[in-house]
């Protein structure tokens, strides 16, 4: 009973890269999400294109790094304009529940009415914000339209049964709403709980598994969504973003959750690692590794690298930390080497769950190992704000 994943999607070169100077800019999911893309305006919501987690530039182009209803430059088949994409879920790799609590914002760039209902086709995935097994909100549609102000209607479903619909109105072009989501997958007790703003819904004692049984219900979906015309039309599109998706499979947190990027400040305690160019900083080549390299040399290296002071203004808590770890090579082609990164808080250490698969390769090798998230200092135990001055990034060599 616990946090499950947390994606911030907004970790890109515009915003701040992790690795300054990096090719590898762009978003990463937690682990084991993947992107899917549907480029198709007729499928209803097949499992479509997924791809593991890799970087790109989205949404309203590489300065928001949002995950966006398209992708701003071609990318692993995901063509500007002409896709949908969303955020999958593997079931299986967070313990497979038949209950989820998700929190997430989303925005939209509306750019004029959206609403003939003889030309939508709100069954397909591009419609879809959310969909877990049968529970699924979709856009419904964007009316009253005038410069830049609207309203926005979502709806609920329980397979291709209508639950009901919210309106926000009037809704900001550009601004941010904050949506939490509880859904139940059960015969006779199923449940749909919807706040969007505030405004709030709930359909209890439901039968969320007579389409797709509970064994057939392999992910989990979000997007921010599109609403625009069917295919072969020229009619207005508006786009949806979706930022700081957090699952728990328990309850919703206190507050509204948001991602803050905190970047490397400075070399802490190094045991068994060096940097090059010679005589720089370990900071630096992590910070630049397209140029520079940093390594541990051997089984049991550690490096302690010191983190900016993140602004605490406004937060009442942290949740956890996420860690980007955007290249790693195993240059060692004889043993096996692996890397585990972790945070260090006054001594006590936290390693992530995730440990790099490399092993040793022929020549070496440059693998993008993803991202890890810790949530818990210790079991369940939260870490504070006071703790946040004396948290440091964790790198461990191991066998």
């Amino acid at each position: 009973m616990a946090r499950l994943r947390f994606c911030g999607f907004d970790y890109n070169a515009a915003n701040g890269s992790i690795a300054s100077g990096s090719t590898a800019t762009g978003m990463n999911l937690d682990k084991d999400f993947l992107f899917v893309s549907y480029t198709s305006d007729t499928t209803f919501y097949a499992p479509g294109l997924a791809t593991p987690n890799v970087g790109g530039n989205s949404g309203r182009g590489s300065a928001s790094g949002a995950l966006g209803a398209y992708i701003s430059e071609a990318l692993s088949n995901f063509n500007a304009y002409t896709s949908i994409t969303s955020c999958a879920v593997p079931r299986s790799a967070i313990g497979s529940p038949n209950q989820i609590w998700a929190t997430f914002d989303l925005s939209y760039l509306i750019g004029r009415n959206v609403d003939d209902p003889t030309n939508l086709m709100r069954s397909e995935a591009r419609f879809q914000v959310f969909k877990f097994g049968d529970l699924s909100l979709r856009l419904r549609r964007i009316f009253n339209y005038a410069a830049g102000v609207a309203d926005i209607t979502f709806e609920a479903f329980n397979g291709s049964t209508s639950l009901g619909t919210i309106t926000l109105t009037p809704y900001s072009n550009a601004s941010w709403i904050f949506c939490r989501i509880y859904a139940k997958l059960d015969g006779s007790t199923g449940r749909f709980d919807i706040s969007l703003d505030g405004q709030s819904v709930s359909y209890t004692g439901l039968n969320s598994v007579a389409t797709t049984p509970l064994a057939s219900v392999n992910h989990l979906y979000f997007s921010g969504g599109i609403l625009g015309y069917v295919s072969g039309t020229t009619g207005p599109l508006n786009f949806g973003l979706i930022d700081n998706l957090l699952l728990d499979d328990a309850a919703f947190p206190s507050g509204r959750p948001r991602g803050q990027r905190v970047a490397i400040a400075s070399d802490g305690t190094l045991t068994g690692w060096e940097s090059n160019p010679t005589g720089s900083t370990l900071t630096g080549a992590l910070s630049s590794f397209d140029t520079s390299w940093a390594r541990g040399s051997g089984t049991g290296s550690t490096a302690l690298l010191n983190l900016t002071a993140p602004s605490t203004t406004g937060l009442n808590g942290v949740l956890g930390w996420q860690i980007h770890a955007y290249g790693l090579s195993n240059v060692d082609t004889i043993a096996t080497k692996r890397l585990i990164t972790g945070v260090d808080v006054s001594g006590t250490v936290t390693n992530g769950t995730y440990i790099s698969p490399q092993i040793p390769p022929a020549t070496p090798s440059y693998i993008q190992p993803g991202v890890d998230t810790i949530f818990y200092s210790t079991g369940t135990t939260d870490f504070t704000l006071a703790s946040v001055p004396n948290t440091k990034l964790r790198l461990e060599v191991t066998s």
